[in-house]
Order: structure tokens, then sequence, then C-alpha cells
């Protein structure tokens, strides 16, 4: 008897092993460190509705037929919580990266909703998932006033007794927050001369393209801001556009986590998390999307802003060209990212604020070797 419970009992042990490596899911921070506090599910129930918005003033070119456009459709996404609220909340208006959607952010979305904030994600007409290889990095010029556009109509909502989101938003805390192209879209939010919306309070970008944006540019209104980025990141060079953000912009803050991919920063890359880089697929998609933007350099750029009164510098983008080391389950890495924003959060807008900024200066690196945190104030 003895014997048999002993095989039964290897062989149980054999199986969880094959089903850990098989599963490849990290094991859970401990029970009683911050970075495991701070990832727990708040009270709230969340309430998901999609729509679809029409902007009839802004046209976008028809799929379809050739020379034509058509008015700019945006699908969009609203998280926010089921329960009835005594007070206004906060609301973030994340922008998806290239050939994303509404989706990449949504382990962000679950979070902040739980514990009482709003949160909008819309699929940009011309940069998400479903138009494939005909997807146009160019139109990200486009996609802060898509954002603005959005916002209007979320604020109506909020003006209007009869709709679920009335009363429900804090306009003095409204964060735009991106990936990739849209965290670039996150800065022209911020501090575009053209494109601004000044209605934003707080910018949180993570592995934005800032590389064309000058000290000039950034420094057009003084935000709020979390950058978070990865060095291993072979989409967005971290030297050139992570790190000098701390002396581009006034009081900026950089979370960096190292052994980081691109791809890792999305909400979908868990289903890529037995590979050694999620990057290996996500290079080859994008690499040659962007082939043909690269090479229409002046026109990008141009379209971007004021080259000649030192807003915009034209570079040459590289995208892909270092050699793939093997990066952190994207799991794991969405963990950190979600740990930074959300304590970068609370700590700009919770009224007890302080554990959260302690947690962001200090006790994220403390806890996780692989995560550091930095700031120019």
């Amino acid at each position: 008897m003895f014997k048999k419970i002993a095989v039964s009992l290897i062989m149980l042990v054999a199986v969880l092993t094959i089903l850990a490596k098989f599963t490849a899911i990290p094991a859970d921070f401990a029970a009683d460190s911050q970075s495991y506090q701070l990832l727990q599910a708040g009270d709230l129930s969340v309430s998901i509705e999609e729509l679809t918005l029409v902007d009839e003033l802004r046209e976008v070119a028809d799929p379809i037929v050739e020379g034509q456009t058509l008015p700019r459709s945006i699908d969009l996404r609203i998280w926010y919580p089921k329960q009835p609220s005594e007070k206004a909340m906060p609301l973030v208006l994340y922008s998806h990266g290239m050939m994303g959607n509404y989706d990449e952010g949504a382990h962000y979305a679950e979070h902040f909703v739980s514990h009482g904030y709003i949160f909008v994600a819309p699929n940009f007409p011309l940069t998400n998932f479903s138009n494939g290889q005909k997807a146009d990095a160019v139109d990200v010029v486009n996609q802060p006033a898509d954002i603005s556009f959005i916002l209007d109509e979320i604020l109506r909502r909020n003006n209007d007794p009869q709709d679920a989101l009335y009363q429900r938003i804090d306009n003095d805390k409204i964060i735009a927050m991106g990936l990739s192209l849209g965290g670039m879209t996150t800065h022209m939010l911020g501090y575009d001369p053209v494109r601004m919306d000044k209605r934003v309070d707080a910018l949180v970008a993570i592995a934005a393209p800032s590389v064309m944006f000058t000290q000039k540019y950034l420094s057009t209104r003084e935000l709020p801001y979390l950058a978070i980025a990865s060095p291993q990141d072979v989409f967005i060079d971290y030297p050139t556009n992570a790190l000098p953000l701390l002396q581009k912009i006034n009081r900026a803050a950089l979370v960096t986590i190292d052994g980081g991919s691109h791809t890792g920063f999305a909400n979908q890359a868990r289903w890529l998390r037995w590979l050694d880089n999620p990057d290996s697929i996500g290079c080859s998609q994008v690499k040659k999307n962007l082939d043909a933007t690269i090479e229409d350099g002046d026109s990008w750029y141009h379209k971007l802003g004021s080259i000649e009164d030192g807003y915009i510098v034209e570079v040459d983008v590289e995208i892909c060209d270092a050699q793939l080391e093997k990066a952190m389950n994207p799991i794991r890495q969405n963990d950190f990212t979600l740990l930074a924003a959300w304590s970068f959060l609370q700590c700009q807008f919770a009224e007890q604020a302080d554990n959260y900024c302690e947690f962001l200066t200090e006790g994220i690196s403390r806890e996780n070797a692989a995560v550091s945190y930095q700031n120019n104030f």
C-alpha cells in the first residue's frame, strides 16, 4: 500500500511539474509584500460597454474603394463600475500600439475599475490589428484628435442624467495612457502645440517612441508624467527614447523593467509566454508594415510637427535590428507594468497617496530586482 501511495505521489509531482512548465504561470508575489497587495482587485464589479462613434467632421481613407473617404469611425470599449458611486472617479483614456486593439490594456482596465476608475480604449481606425498589413503608422498624427473626440462624448454623457456615466467622472483626474504608437499618441495629447488636449491631467507612456520629440516639444506643459520601458526592447531603443525623457520633460519619472520585451507590455502577450522572446513574432509582423513608413521619412516627420521651429527632429528609426535575448515571462512583465502605472496614478490622485508614492519610488525596486525607478525631481 505504501509503495502504491509513493508511486502515486511521484506521478502527481511529475504531472504538476509538467503542467507548471507548459502553462508557464509565474509564482505569486509573497503574500506579505506590497507588490502582492497592490495587485489585488478592488471590491467593485466591472461593467463593459462597446460602441462605435462616428466623427462626421473628419475623414479616413475607404479601405475598399481607392481614392474615396469615409467619416472617421471609431470602435471603443468602456469599462466602469457596476455599483453606483458616491463621488466622481478618475478617467483613463488608453491608446493601443501599432496593430493592437482595445483589449491590449484590458489588465489595466479590470484592475483600475475594480478600484473606482473608469477606463476607455478605442480601436484606432488605421492602426488597429484588423487592418493587417494595410495598417498605417503615419495615421498616429490623427489619433490624438480621436481621443479628444471620444473625451467630448464621454464628458457629454457625464452630464446626462439618463446616462450610466452621469456624474461619475472627475474632470480634474483625466489620464492619457498608451503603449508604443499609443504612447506616442499620449505624448502628443500632453505636449503637442497643436494636438494637445488641455483636459488631460497626467500621462503614462509605455515603450513609447520619443526620439523625434525635442525638449522644446516636451516642455510645452508640465504634467505628472511616467514612462515605463525596457532596455531589451528591440522595437523602441531604450537609450535614445526612454532615458532622454528625464532631461527633456520637467518632473518626469521612469520605471525600467530589465529583461522585458516590447510585445510583453501588451495584455495579449500572455499567450506568447512559452516563447523565449515574444518579440520574435511581433518583429516579423510590425517590421514589414513600418518599412514603407520609414522610407517615407520626410512626409512622416513633417506631418508630426514643425521641424523648422525646433519641435521635431528627423532621425533614422531602427526596428528589430538588435539580437533577441531571452525575455521575462510576459505575465510577470504585465504585473510589473501594472504595479508601476497603478502606484503612479494613485500617488497622483488617491486621497491617501503616501503608500502608493513610497512603493513607486522605493518599494517596487526593493521587492523586485528587475525593476528600477528614477526621476528628475
